[in-house]
C-alpha cells in the first residue's frame, strides 16, 4: 500500500471489481448494486436513528413548551437557562440528540473513497501496477483523442512512479483505452476485460465525463439528466424527512423567525450542495448520489409505517402545559424505613 487511506480504498476496489464482473463490466450497474450493499450493511444504524428520531418526536412538546417559555429572551443568563433545561431534559428522558449522526459519519469515508476508487478504476479496479498506469498514460499521450495528447510523459522507475500517477486523473483515459485498445495491448499485464464500461444508453452518456453547460462541438448536454436527478431526488428525500419528523415546535409558536428561516435554509442547503457538486465531480459518482436518495426514500417510507412518529393534539400538549404548572404533592413518609442516626452516635451499637 502507497497510502494510508488505501486501507478503505483496496477493499472498496475489490467489492466495486468484483460487483462489476457479476454486472458483465457495466458501471452504472456496479453502482447500484454497491448503493444497496451499503444500505443493507448500515441499516441496524438506520433502525437505531430511526428509533432515536422516535424518541425525540415523543419529547417535542416538552422541548417546545420550554422553548416557548424563553421565547423573546435573548440574554445570554435566558440562553444559558434554556440549554440547560433542554439538555437536563433529554438526559432524564434518555435521549441522544446526536445518535442520529452516527449513519452520516459512516457514510463519509466511503463517499471519500468511493471518489477516489472512480477517480482511480486502473489502480483500485483493474488492480493494474503503478508502472502499468504510467505506461498507459504515456502512450495516452502519443493518440490524438487523448485528453492528455502532447502531454510530457512520465518516469516508470522506483518511487517516483506513485508519487506521479497518484495525482492523474485515470478515468479520464479510460474513453482513450476503449477506443484505441490496440495501442495498449503490447504493454505487459494490461488487459482490458477489467476495464470498466462507463457508457449508458449505447454511448449517450459516459460516467466519466463532468456535467456542465457547456454546448457544442464535443458537449454532451445528456449528462445534465444527472445533476437534475439529483437534486431531485434530494429535494423529495429532505420534504419526506420534514414530513415525517413534523413541525410541532413551530405550530406550537416555539421557534422564532430566524429559527424558522434556519430551519427553511437547511432544508435547501443539502440539496443545492449535491446539486453544485455533480458541476464538479465525475458523473459516476452524481449517479451514487442519486441512487443512495432513492433507496433512502424507499426505506424512510418503510420505517415510518414501522416505526411512526408520535402526533399530538392540542388538548394533549395544554394538559402537559397544566402539568408543569401543578405543584408535585409531597410524599408520605415510608414507616419502615429506619430513623436516621448521627454520626456522633455511629460507634454506640458496637457496645451492645
Amino acid at each position: 500500500m502507497n497510502s494510508l487511506f488505501d486501507i478503505i480504498y483496496v477493499p472498496f476496489g475489490y467489492v466495486l471489481r468484483f460487483f462489476n464482473q457479476i454486472c458483465g463490466g457495466h458501471y452504472i450497474l456496479t453502482l447500484l448494486l454497491f448503493a444497496v450493499t451499503v444500505k443493507v450493511l448500515m441499516i441496524p444504524f438506520s433502525i437505531k436513528q430511526q428509533k432515536n428520531q422516535v424518541k425525540g418526536a415523543m419529547l417535542r412538546p416538552k422541548m417546545a413548551i420550554i422553548e416557548k417559555k424563553y421565547a423573546g429572551k435573548t440574554d445570554q443568563a435566558s440562553l444559558m437557562q434554556k440549554r440547560q433545561e433542554l439538555m437536563d431534559m433529554q438526559q432524564r428522558e434518555g435521549y441522544n440528540p446526536l445518535a442520529g449522526c452516527l449513519p452520516l459519519l459512516i457514510q463519509m469515508p466511503i463517499i471519500m473513497a468511493l471518489y477516489r476508487i472512480i477517480r482511480c478504476p486502473l489502480t483500485y479496479i483493474c488492480r493494474f501496477s503503478e508502472k502499468l498506469v504510467a505506461e498507459i498514460y504515456n502512450v495516452a499521450t502519443t493518440l490524438k483523442d487523448s485528453p492528455v495528447f502532447g502531454a510530457d510523459t512520465i518516469s516508470t522507475e522506483g518511487d517516483v512512479v506513485w508519487k506521479t500517477i497518484k495525482n492523474i486523473d485515470q478515468i479520464k483515459l479510460v474513453s482513450t483505452i476503449k477506443h484505441n485498445s490496440d495501442a495498449f495491448t503490447s504493454l505487459e499485464g494490461f488487459s482490458l476485460d477489467t476495464i470498466p464500461n462507463f457508457d449508458v444508453f449505447g454511448g449517450w452518456i459516459n460516467l466519466t465525463e463532468t456535467p456542465s453547460f457547456r454546448f457544442g462541438q464535443g458537449a454532451n448536454p445528456w449528462l445534465l439528466l444527472i445533476p437534475v436527478l439529483t437534486f431531485a431526488t434530494a429535494i423529495i428525500t429532505s420534504k419526506l424527512s420534514k414530513k415525517y419528523n413534523g413541525t410541532l415546535q413551530q405550530e406550537l409558536a416555539g421557534q422564532t423567525d430566524e429559527q424558522r428561516a434556519s430551519s427553511a435554509m437547511m432544508e435547501w442547503s443539502m440539496p443545492l450542495m449535491s446539486l453544485a457538486f455533480t458541476f464538479m465531480l465525475n458523473a459516476a459518482l452524481g449517479v451514487y448520489w442519486v441512487y443512495q436518495s432513492v433507496i433512502s426514500i424507499g426505506q424512510m417510507v418503510l420505517f415510518n409505517k414501522i416505526w411512526p412518529m408520535p402526533t399530538f393534539t392540542p388538548e394533549q400538549i395544554r394538559e402537559y402545559e397544566r402539568s408543569l404548572k401543578r405543584k408535585p404533592k409531597p410524599s408520605a413518609p415510608d414507616p419502615n424505613r429506619p430513623k436516621p442516626r448521627s454520626l456522633h452516635h455511629i460507634d454506640d451499637d458496637d457496645d451492645i
